[in-house]
C-alpha cells in the first residue's frame, strides 16, 4: 500500500488493506466498539494500516504464548519471521524491504507446540523423502527423475507440522548416493546460502554409499544437495527439530583437516596422518559457533582419507577410548560417517583410530546443556558375532536378515533410563553380508518402513549414524534384507 512501512529495519509483513484505493471493500472488516469514551455495543468496520497489521501480529503473538509461555521475546521473534509465508514472486515486496514475510499464525503455533517437545525433537517413522531413479516411483516429495551434480542442485522442502517453513531449524537425514558416474561427493546444506566447503557423502564410482547428517534447514524450510559429480540421490527423513530447540544448528563448516596439501580448518592441527597413540584432539568449545561454555555434544561429520590398512575411528570425549567404532573403512578408502559426539568437560572431542590415516572433520550443530539432548560416552549395545562378547544387550549370536529381525529392548540399558526414551542416536555397523544389500532401523511394532540405515556390499564392513525413534515399549528394531552381522554403538538420547 501507499502508506507500508518500507526498509531493513522492517521485520514482518502481515494483512493491512488499503481503504484509499478501492474504498471500504479494499479494508479488512474488524469488530470495533461503538462508544466514545468505553465499550458499548459490537459492531463492525472497515480498518487498514497498521491498525491491522499490528493486531494480527499481536494476535498471533498471544496465540503462540498461549501454547508456550515460557518463550523468550527473542524466541518469539525467531517463530514469527521463520514461520512467514514467503511473498509471492509477483510481489513488489522482497525480504529486504518488507520483511520475513507475511506473518503465518498457523505454522507459528505449530511451531510453539514443537517447542515444547523436549529437546524440540519430533521423532517420525522413517519415511523416504525423495529418489531420483527413474525406475523408482515418486516418494513424498515428487522430483525431476535424472542425475544430480554440478549446477544441478536438488532442493527439498522439509515439511514439519504441515508447514513447509520455519517449523524446523534442522532435520535428521540420511542420505543415499546411487551409481555415481565418479569419485566424488555430496554437501547438505541450507538453501540459499553459499555451498559449504564440506562433505556429507563421500563416494567412488559406481558405488552406493549412504550417510546420516543433522542437515540444518533455510529459513525457507529447505535443505539443498550438491553434488561434485553427476549421481542419483535417495534421501530419508526420520525426524525434525524445532525452532527454539536444545540443537542449534550451524551453517555447515570444516573444523580440521590433517592433510599436508589442504588448508587449516577452524581448529589448527599438526599435518600428518592420526592413529595408534597419535589421537587427534579438538578443543571445539568456542570454535565454529559452538558456545565457550553451555554445549554438551556436537553434530559433526567425519571422513576418513587413504588409511594406511583397514580399520575404524572412534570419536569420544577425551579420555580413556571407549571399545566402539564411530567409522570403518578399508586400506585406501574415503569415507565419511555422521555423528553426535560429547563434549568433555573442557570442551573437547578426541578421534581415535587404530590405524594411520587422515581424518577430515566438519560441524553442522551444537546441543545446549540442559533437559534435551542428553550424551553418553559411546557404549557397545549389540554385537552379533559369535566370537565376540554379549555387550550391554544380549542378543542370538547369528546373522539376521530376512524374517530375522534384530530387537533392541533399550530402556534401563547402557545408562538408559527405564522410561521416557523418545529417540536414540547409534551407530549401525553391518559386516560379513552375505550380499549387497541393505539395513533399516526403526521403532519395532509397525511395517517396516521402506527407507535404508546403512547400504553395503557382499563382506563389507560399513557403518552409519542414525537417530532413530523408539518404540513405545522401548525398542529399536534393525532389518536387513540380507544375512549380516550387526554392531551397534550408542551416543546419547532424546527424550519421549
Amino acid at each position: 500500500a501507499t502508506y507500508s512501512n518500507f526498509g531493513a529495519q522492517v521485520a514482518i509483513a502481515a494483512p493491512g488493506g488499503d481503504i484509499s484505493l478501492m474504498g471500504a471493500q479494499d479494508g479488512i472488516l474488524s469488530t470495533v466498539s461503538a462508544g466514545a469514551q468505553g465499550p458499548t455495543i459490537d459492531e463492525y468496520s472497515y480498518y487498514d494500516g497498521t491498525s491491522m497489521a499490528t493486531p494480527h501480529v499481536s494476535g498471533e503473538v498471544s496465540l503462540i504464548l498461549s501454547v508456550n509461555p515460557s518463550l523468550t521475546p527473542a524466541q518469539v521473534r525467531q517463530i514469527v519471521q521463520r514461520t512467514a509465508t514467503p511473498f509471492p514472486t509477483t510481489s513488489s515486496c522482497s525480504t529486504s524491504s518488507c520483511g520475513a514475510g507475511i506473518a503465518n499464525a498457523a505454522c507459528a503455533v505449530v511451531a510453539s507446540r514443537a517447542s515444547l517437545a523436549p529437546a524440540g525433537f519430533t521423532a517420525i517413522t522413517p519415511v523416504r523423502l525423495a529418489d531420483t531413479r527413474p525406475s523408482e516411483p515418486q516418494q513424498a516429495l515428487a522430483v525431476v527423475k535424472q542425475k544430480y551434480g554440478g549446477v544441478a542442485v536438488l532442493q527439498l522442502p522439509i515439511t514439519a507440522g504441515g508447514c513447509a517453513a520455519g517449523v524446523a531449524t534442522a532435520a535428521s537425514l540420511n542420505v543415499t548416493v546411487v551409481d555415481p558416474d565418479r569419485s566424488g561427493y555430496v554437501t547438505a546444506y541450507p538453501c540459499g546460502g553459499t555451498l559449504p566447503t564440506v562433505s556429507t557423502v563421500n563416494f567412488i564410482a559406481g558405488q552406493a554409499v549412504a550417510n546420516a547428517v543433522v542437515a540444518p534447514v533455510s529459513a525457507q524450510g529447505t535443505v539443498c544437495f550438491y553434488s561434485s559429480v553427476p549421481a542419483h540421490l535417495v534421501v530419508d527423513m526420520n525426524g525434525w527439530f524445532a525452532v527454539g530447540s536444545a540443537f542449534n544448528s550451524v551453517s555447515p563448516q570444516r573444523l580440521v583437516d590433517t592433510r599436508p596439501d589442504y588448508g587449516q580448518g577452524l581448529i589448527a592441527v599438526s599435518k600428518q596422518l592420526y592413529g595408534g597413540q597419535a589421537v587427534l584432539t579438538m578443543p571445539i568449545a568456542g570454535v565454529g559457533g559452538v558456545p565457550a561454555a553451555g554445549a554438551s555434544a556436537v553434530a559433526l561429520n567425519i571422513t576418513v582419507t587413504t588409511p594406511a590398512a583397514s580399520g575404524f575411528v572412534t570419536a569420544y570425549p577425551c579420555g580413556a577410548v571407549p571399545v566402539v567404532s564411530s567409522l570403518n573403512f578399508l586400506a585406501g578408502q574415503t569415507v565419511a560417517n555422521a555423528v553426535l559426539a560429547p563434549l568433555s568437560a573442557d570442551g573437547r572431542v578426541c578421534l581415535y583410530s587404530n590405524v594411520p590415516t587422515h581424518l577430515v572433520v566438519d560441524i553442522n550443530g551444537w546441543f545446549a546443556t540442559g533437559p534435551g539432548f542428553t550424551a553418553l560416552t559411546p557404549v557397545r549395545l549389540v554385537d552379533t558375532r559369535p566370537a565376540y562378547g554379549q555387550a550391554a544387550i544380549t542378543v542370538g549370536k547369528q546373522q539376521y536378515g530376512g524374517g530375522a529381525v534384530l530387537q533392541l529392548p533399550l530402556l534401563g540399558a547402557a545408562g538408559l533410563p527405564a522410561s521416557g526414551v523418545g529417540a536414540v542416536a547409534l551407530n549401525i555397523t553391518a559386516t560379513e553380508p552375505v550380499g549387497n544389500g541393505f539395513v533399516t532401523a526403526y521403532p519395532c511394532g509397525g511395517a517396516v518402513p521402506g527407507v535404508s540405515s546403512v547400504n553395503f556390499m557382499v563382506d563389507q564392513t560399513v557403518a552409519n549414524a542414525a537417530v532413530v525413534p523408539v518404540s513405545g515399549s522401548g525398542q529399536v528394531c534393525l532389518y536387513s534384507n540380507v544375512l549380516t552381522h550387526l554392531v551397534v554403538d550408542i551416543d546419547g538420547w532424546l527424550p519421549r
